[in-house]
């Protein structure tokens, strides 16, 4: 089956028919493959003579090697280890960012409850991507074996939600994740469609998929007693009965913690565009409370870098002095922007992924310097971007080995996503699985 597949040129991960909803797929991938050594391969036939000389299948794909791959609308393509994602180039179809087939959020849990470590990946308007660790034999937590481990990846086409919609955010949870989609104001010929569907889905450890009750904003009134909080300030799911304004459907959401979600919400015509904002204990169970446009920025609002958790501060402290505007994510679901110093329009962008305990952290420039930091131990290397004028726009981290080590002697691996664009496109995009170098 996926000889035939690699002799016609065709994908590892194919996506199905236009509005169909399929399960996993792929539980096997076949290997990189080889260009031929007679003569150097063109971008047109790279990917054929790469078919014919490939090696045998290796799958799991080891997980001491950086593997490239692209993103498209046929499936997700593993780029030839002699080639560059160029030779797909013809298979992208260029789109603005909200349309574009390109990994838009990420998330990561270190496994627990009989769940293997895995990262999870939201690609618009295609899916859902899996990366899950291999166990691994009792021999190769040797330590002359640390450095070995294996990942397998999962592919999951899910064009009834994804091909109307855009993706919002995913989010770690204590048992799976949350996915976010949002109706883009771009798809007008999908509105129809993306009505009839949910706006938020639990997606459990294993990746099944199951729709929540679609969030509204509350009636924001000056005279309506606020809703009960516990001492520290968190809203109480048990809030009292809420009004809620008609007429507006969930744009974004951000885990701010400490039992604080930020919702924007918004009712757009062809003459104008209405917002709502408020604040959820959870946004699976609704309720909330109405804030101002002005708080609502205020809480998303750049923080200083000197109050970010010690490994964060020290790995972005570690890239130098330029400024970074730093967007860090961890394992624990939160999120929040950090700015080392200036303004954020000056800064350069960076992706941060935290550890659940935040002792750990991992920062990676849009241009692919990054560092690794663990109680006052730094590492500076660079990911080089697999394609010209490529940027790196996000990332999600597993802090532990295949062999099921979590000590900074076992690195972790990194997906990291990309994307290569004129604007207003994005012109190629994929995402690359990075092995971490240990903090020795």
């Amino acid at each position: 089956m996926f000889a035939d597949k690699r002799a016609r040129g065709g994908p590892l991960f194919s996506a199905p028919p236009r509005n169909a909803l399929f399960p996993a797929l792929f539980l096997a991938l076949a290997g990189f493959f080889f260009a031929s050594c007679s003569k150097p391969a063109t971008p047109r036939n790279a990917a054929q003579n790469a078919a014919q000389h490939a090696i045998p299948p290796a799958y799991p794909f080891a997980a001491d090697a950086t593997a490239v791959f692209v993103t498209s609308g046929t499936g997700i393509l593993p780029v030839p280890a002699t080639s560059g994602p160029e030779i797909f180039a013809a298979r992208y179809t260029p789109a603005p960012g909200a349309l574009a087939v390109r990994v838009a959020a990420l998330a990561a849990s270190s496994g627990k409850a009989g769940s293997p470590p895995a990262i999870l990946a939201a690609v618009n308007r295609f899916g859902l991507l899996r990366l899950e660790l291999q166990p691994r034999p009792a021999a190769a937590t040797a330590p002359e074996n640390r450095g070995e481990g294996a990942y397998r990846l999962e592919a999951r086409p899910l064009s009834t939600l994804f091909a109307p919609a855009t993706v919002g955010g995913l989010w770690t949870l204590p048992e799976g994740y949350l996915l976010q989609l949002y109706r883009d104001p771009f798809v007008r010929d999908a509105i129809d469609a993306a009505a009839k569907g949910g706006e938020l889905y639990r997606i459990d450890p294993r990746g099944e998929v199951s729709p929540l009750p679609a969030l509204l904003p509350p009636l924001y009134s000056g005279g309506t007693p606020p809703p009960p909080r516990s001492a520290d300030g968190a809203l109480r799911p048990e809030a009292t009965e809420t009004r809620f304004e008609e007429g507006f459907r969930l744009f974004a959401l951000f885990h701010a913690g400490n039992g604080r979600w930020l919702a924007e919400f918004r009712a757009d015509t062809e003459q104008v565009v209405r917002s709502r904002h408020a604040l959820f204990a959870d946004p699976a169970l609704g309720g909330g409370e109405a804030i101002s446009r002005a708080a609502f920025e205020a809480e998303l609002a750049p923080r200083r870098l000197i109050d970010a958790p010690p490994a964060l501060r020290d790995a972005a402290l570690a890239l130098g002095p330029e400024p970074l505007l730093i967007h860090a994510r961890g394992e624990d679901g939160l999120e929040g922007f950090w700015i080392s110093l200036g303004r954020p329009e000056d800064a350069c962008e960076a992706s941060a992924w935290l550890a659940r305990d935040a002792r750990r952290a991992l920062v990676i420039r849009s241009d692919g310097r990054a560092a690794l930091s663990q109680e006052g131990r730094t590492l500076t290397f660079a990911a080089q971007p697999p394609v010209a004028d490529a940027r790196f726009t996000g990332l999600a981290v597993l802090f532990v080995s295949a062999a099921g080590a979590s000590d900074a002697e076992s690195g972790g691996l990194a997906l990291v996503a990309w994307e290569k664009t004129a604007f207003p496109d994005v012109e190629l995009a994929g995402f690359l699985v990075l092995p971490l170098p240990p903090l020795n």
